[in-house]
């Protein structure tokens, strides 16, 4: 893994710490709030980031690399040390998340293959002049889109970066045309256990999300969070959870008529 150091691996979590420290991030029509949640101070398996294209045009990415431990740390590392580099030579590939993910596969797979590591990640354009919404999730926690109190997931339709090593993207495109939003997650949350040795689940994510959603009128992104942590915490007794835990609530504002998916 050229260039990246143990030291780097580890500054992922203060990294993360310090992003999430400064939601919600708003602009005239779209919200975004994040948390995370590390397991502990040993490094950092999961990613997110939300890249500003223009005033009201973002890039939002959420991964997770499969495994634990130092060589999952340094596989992240190594994910974002490529995705910072893009961002300096090739920022308009961030409004094009299937040649994004493309790129992504062709820069990662040989390392990612020599450690039998993969990396699930979604890769998303969020256009709020023009109310649009463009994603590829290459294998990771399908997410939530909540649209007058109707909570549905968003399918995944590509595989993770580095199983194969040519693969040809899917992208998919909402067309926001009433208030929309969405919860991108890992699979952190899910893996809550309680005493029991019970899971929190997706069941357990929906009722906290729609706990918010169906009595909150004018929710926002910050609400469905803290709903979602103070369900899981209550679910397991405050037992802390032994992967990470990272929580991306999206949200576009427009008028009342039903978004279309394509």
């Amino acid at each position: 893994m050229e260039n990246v150091t143990v030291a780097n691996a580890l500054s992922i979590t203060e990294h993360l710490k310090s992003l999430a420290d400064l939601s919600p991030f708003k602009t005239k029509n779209i919200e975004i709030y994040i948390d995370y949640l590390p397991a502990d101070d040993s490094g950092c398996g999961d990613l997110y980031d939300i890249f500003s294209i223009s005033d009201n045009k973002f890039s939002v990415i959420i991964g997770d690399i499969s495994g634990h431990g130092l060589s999952a740390n340094l596989c992240m590392a190594s994910v974002i040390k490529h995705l910072d580099n893009l961002k300096l030579k090739n920022r308009e590939i961030f409004t094009k998340p299937d040649e994004l993910l493309f790129e992504l596969n062709r820069s990662l797979y040989e390392e990612l293959d020599s450690v039998n590591m993969y990396l699930t990640i979604i890769c998303a354009f969020v256009d709020g002049d023009n109310k649009l919404f463009h994603y590829c999730n290459a294998g990771h926690c399908q997410p939530f889109l909540m649209q007058n109190k109707i909570l549905k997931f968003l399918k995944t339709k590509n595989i993770p970066v580095g199983l194969e090593r040519n693969i040809i993207p899917i992208k998919s495109k909402i067309s926001i045309n009433t208030t929309t939003s969405f919860l991108f997650y890992t699979d952190g949350i899910i893996n809550v256990y309680n005493k029991n040795k019970k899971k929190f689940g997706i069941n357990g994510l929906k009722t906290a999300i729609e706990f918010v959603v169906g009595n909150n009128k004018n929710y926002n992104c910050e609400k469905i969070i803290k709903s979602i942590i103070y369900f899981s915490s209550n679910f397991s007794c405050g037992n802390k959870s032994e992967d990470d835990i990272t929580l991306l609530s999206l949200k576009i504002k427009s008028n009342d008529r039903i978004c279309e998916i394509k």
